[in-house]
């Protein structure tokens, strides 16, 4: 949820939490592109021998290139060299982040702003929030989102913070995100911000709003109120010149809960045959096509956008089907068996690289379990969730605790870093850059699929994904 890989410093650290792009960093660039090894070499000799900021670039250096090994080895260096630097704190931050017990949490927190005073600690703050909001304690949750001040990274943190509290205590999570929003209202109107700091790219309080505005219409939804809901999010819908495909959702929805099935019902047939539409927008679409056909078989008519998304997948797919020997891997199993490609021969497996603290990842899961419920059934289609790139020293524990949690019925394996390369061996040899990724093998040990990431829509990535079980399981 909010765990970060243990060498992800500075950088990384920053863009998982914030969303943001890194900032040019010509030193770095420098070095990636340095041809000659032994100028490279001396570089780096340069560097390991020289200050914090030297230590950093050359850390920077090894993470963008997943030498892991490396990267452990300049940490190990900065810690002995500056106990109470710069790295010394991020470990302890990531420390923070890996840990899952908040009581825990919230000491090490502590520890942390009495050992380093002078360092930021907006997003361990945020790390102990959310923690107790996943617990259910509201006022430590919301103690600790009070000590969050960075305008840039303070609504993402709000954000995450109140999903979670408005699935227990809708009161405080209503009461959070309108204080949020009399707050931003404040600022878009404050003329004294000009210049470089009305333009921050981390500071747009126009945007910070809408996203709060639509937070806050959400909130409404939960509490039935539709008709306020439609308000806020009417306001951002008429002012966004691009509009996503999640907002057309969110307005189209609101505007047929509020009766007005005509204009909305266009709209919710497209999001429905694009394979977007949520379990509730599918539900609003029937009853907004009842009431405008009554007597007709509504059943009939949500079964066609099935059938249709279904065909238009197949032909997506024939077009991306690949034919590339899948590379010999090894994963065990939650009780500790290790298998390998050859275990599942004459099986089209579907292997999907996760990892506990990746969000797209988790978000791809209800989709996943919908495909794992549709082959049940079949001997011959293998899933294997594996779980990758660990972020803390218990994953399999991790990993095991999210899928119960989620009542997800998958089989897990684990793709366990190995302590000499320091790097997980199943990910390395697929040559993956990012998570989730998933490859469809047919039985003969045949990549006939590739996909990375994930954009939403259960629907269409059910209707995705089985087209490409079918080709492969075809042998094409």
């Amino acid at each position: 949820m909010k765990k970060i890989l243990i060498v992800s410093f500075i950088l990384l650290s920053v863009q998982a939490f914030a969303q943001q792009r890194p900032a040019p960093n010509p030193s770095l660039d420098s070095l990636k592109n340095e041809k000659d090894t032994i100028a490279l070499n001396r570089k780096i000799e340069v560097l390991k021998n020289g200050s914090q900021k030297d230590l950093s670039l050359l850390l920077s250096f090894y993470n963008s290139s997943r030498n892991m090994k490396k990267a452990e080895e300049v940490v190990e260096i900065a810690l002995q060299r500056y106990p109470h630097g710069t790295l010394a704190a991020i470990k302890a931050a990531n420390a923070i982040y890996a840990e899952s017990d908040a009581v825990k949490q919230e000491k090490m927190n502590l520890a942390y702003k009495k050992n380093f005073p002078a360092e930021k600690t907006d997003m361990i703050d945020y790390a102990v929030a959310l923690s107790y909001a996943t617990v259910k304690n509201t006022a430590k949750a919301t103690e600790y989102l009070s000590y969050i001040t960075d305008a840039g990274f303070r609504p993402s943190a709000v954000t995450q913070v109140t999903k979670v509290l408005m699935n227990y205590d809708v009161v405080t999570a209503e009461r959070i995100v309108k204080t949020e929003l009399e707050n931003v209202k404040r600022l878009m109107a404050d003329t004294t911000l000009v210049g470089d700091r009305r333009n921050d790219l981390l500071f747009k309080p126009k945007q910070i709003y809408y996203n709060m505005a639509l937070l806050y219409s959400s909130i409404l939804i939960k509490k039935e109120d539709y008709k306020a809901a439609l308000v806020y999010t009417k306001e951002v819908f008429d002012q966004s010149p691009v509009k996503s495909d999640a907002l057309n959702q969110s307005y189209y929805y609101l505007l047929s809960k509020n009766g007005n099935y005509r204009e909305a019902l266009p709209e919710l047939q497209k999001i429905a045959a694009s394979g977007q539409a949520d379990e509730a927008t599918k539900a609003e679409l029937m009853r907004a096509y009842t009431k405008l056909n009554p007597g007709k078989n509504v059943n009939a008519y949500m079964a066609s956008f099935v059938s249709a998304l279904d065909k238009k997948s197949m032909e997506e797919a024939e077009k991306m089907i690949v034919k590339e020997q899948s590379p010999d891997f090894t994963v065990t199993d939650i009780n500790g068996r290790h298998v390998s490609l050859a275990d599942f021969k004459g099986k089209t497996i579907i292997l999907d690289f996760w990892a506990t603290w990746c969000g797209p990842c988790k978000a791809s899961f209800p989709a996943m379990q919908r495909l794992v419920n549709k082959y049940k059934s079949d001997p011959n289609v293998k899933f294997l969730f594996i779980h990758t790139w660990e972020s803390s020293a218990t994953p399999q524990q991790d990993a095991v605790n999210y899928l119960k949690t989620n009542n997800y019925q998958m089989d897990l394996y684990m793709d366990v870093k190995d302590q000499t390369t320091k790097s997980n061996p199943a990910v390395t040899a697929f040559k993956i850059k990012g998570i989730p990724s998933k490859f469809v093998i047919d039985r003969d040990g045949n990549i006939r699929f590739k996909l990375t990431g994930f954009s939403g829509g259960d629907d269409a990535a059910v209707a995705e994904v089985s087209a490409m079980i079918e080709l492969a399981k075809k042998h094409v």
